[in-house]
């Protein structure tokens, strides 16, 4: 991944975790390989990435730009507006525990 997001693929799916819990999955042998998928990402809010450097600048660089940089965010990625995500709750029926699909037709 390259310093202009546009460029280049950019993930499906981003989760930004707090520092404590990114230090927690880089150290742990069972979680650790959830920080290599550059489809479903994890990134640390501001602490140094283990993993993906670039990548994970680059994408932190874009969230923050957007207003989305927050720990505990689940964003998916806009397929209609290039280099933007969206909040992955947002079809969400507030208290029902129902996702709303919007429908295609």
């Amino acid at each position: 991944m390259t310093d202009d997001p546009v460029a280049t693929p950019l993930p499906r799916s981003v989760l930004v975790v707090d520092n404590q819990l990114y230090r927690e999955i880089s150290e742990s042998p069972e979680s650790v390989d959830l920080l290599d998928n550059l489809d479903a990402m994890v990134i640390p809010y501001s602490a140094k990435a283990e993993v993906n450097v670039t990548e994970v600048t680059s994408i932190r660089r874009l969230l923050l730009d957007a207003g989305q940089l927050a720990p505990g965010s689940l964003l998916v990625k806009n397929p209609y507006t290039p280099a933007t995500y969206e909040p992955a709750d947002l079809g969400q029926v507030p208290g029902s525990g129902v996702v709303r699909v919007p429908s295609i037709c």
